[in-house]
Formats: structure tokens, sequence, C-alpha cells
């Protein structure tokens, strides 16, 4: 996680009056007090923790007080994360959660390569295949969570090969891309035809 980055995010004001050395100072303890704390931590609600730290540094910055990690355990910082995060709309969304449709599947081809099709249920599975493959697809969200969309992550011997969404009602695929938005190789391609033979034409649409 680079600082740099979020400084740059920030609203151009906040940033300003030479306090960029303050928020590294502050991003390097709270890095320290994660790798301490890594076991009781659980990966997904790590950018909730760190939404809500940067949340309270700033806040107390601005009323002349500061935010220390001194004392803090996992348990009261989950729990802070928590609450802060229902009150911002695309937090929710990345907390949020659907049931699956037991379609996943896996497949050795003649060459022995192992390919593997697994349902994202979650957003923040969502958003992190997003941000590994390059594309948008944290936008289908909302419509996984309304039953409309289910979206499939299919890897080759374990590496991210396409993102792939599934229009319920009609089982069609919608899109079926790679890194950038790529168009399916050959090989992805017959895997992921021989999956829809397989799976999504043996169970009638909704």
């Amino acid at each position: 996680i680079d600082p740099t980055a979020v400084i740059e995010a920030a609203p151009a004001n906040e940033w300003q009056q030479g306090r960029e050395d303050e928020f590294r100072e502050f991003w390097g303890l709270t890095m320290d007090w994660m790798i301490r704390h890594q076991a009781a931590l659980p990966h997904e609600e790590l950018s909730f923790i760190l939404a809500w730290a940067r949340y309270e540094f700033i806040g107390r910055r601005e009323r002349g007080s500061h935010f220390t990690w001194k004392g803090r355990t996992p348990a009261a910082a989950l729990r802070s994360a928590a609450r802060y995060a229902a009150t911002q709309p695309e937090l929710m969304l990345l907390r949020s959660s659907w049931q699956d449709h037991n379609w996943n599947w896996t497949l050795t081809d003649d060459g022995g390569a192992v390919w593997s099709l697994s349902e994202l249920t979650t957003g923040y599975a969502m958003i992190e295949e997003g941000k590994a493959m390059r594309h948008c697809v944290g936008g289908y969200i909302t419509g996984c969570q309304e039953g409309d969309h289910a979206v499939f992550s299919l890897r080759k011997n374990g590496d991210r090969a396409l993102t792939i969404s599934v229009y319920l009602p009609s089982r069609q695929i919608g899109h079926a891309l790679g890194v950038y938005n790529r168009q399916p190789r050959a090989d992805e391609l017959g895997v992921v035809n021989r999956w829809c033979e397989e799976v999504l034409k043996s169970i009638p649409p909704q």
C-alpha cells in the first residue's frame, strides 16, 4: 500500500500546508500496528480499518488532537471500523455478501492445466477481482445483491484468467473478459463453453 497514492487521491485542500510528513508518520504507525496484530485481523477487514483510521486521524487533527494506536486492540478497532463503514454507502457495498449458486467447477485439461471457476459472493471479492484484472467488475455488486447477475473468476493453475458475468434470468453469459477487458483466448473460451454445457445449461432458466 502506497501512502503517496492516498495523499494524491485526497481532496486538494486536505494535504496543503505541508502536512504530508504528518500523514506519512501516521501511515507508518498504522502499518506497524497492523503487522503486530495481523494474526487477529481478517484480511478482508483491513480496508475498513484503514478507512476508519484515516477518518479519525483527519477529524482529530482538525479538532486539535491526535489519533494514536497506543492501547487499541484488534477487537476494538474492528468494532469501530464496522460502525464507521455502516455510515458510508461505498464501504457497505464492500461489506455486502450474497448466496452462491453452487456452480463452482474445476477441470484438468489434456495438458495437465487445472482450471477453476469460482463465484464471487462478496463485495470485497468483487473489488479485489477488479483491481487484479484492471476492469470495473465492481459495478456488478448491486446486480449480484439483487439476484440479476452472478460473477465468476476463471483461473488457470491458480492465476486469474477471465472474469465472467452471467445474467441469471436467462443463464446467458454477459461478459467473459481478461485483464484490461481483453477478449478470451481460444483455450479459455473452450473451458468457458464446456462449463456452460456441463453446468449452466443443465439448470432451467428462472
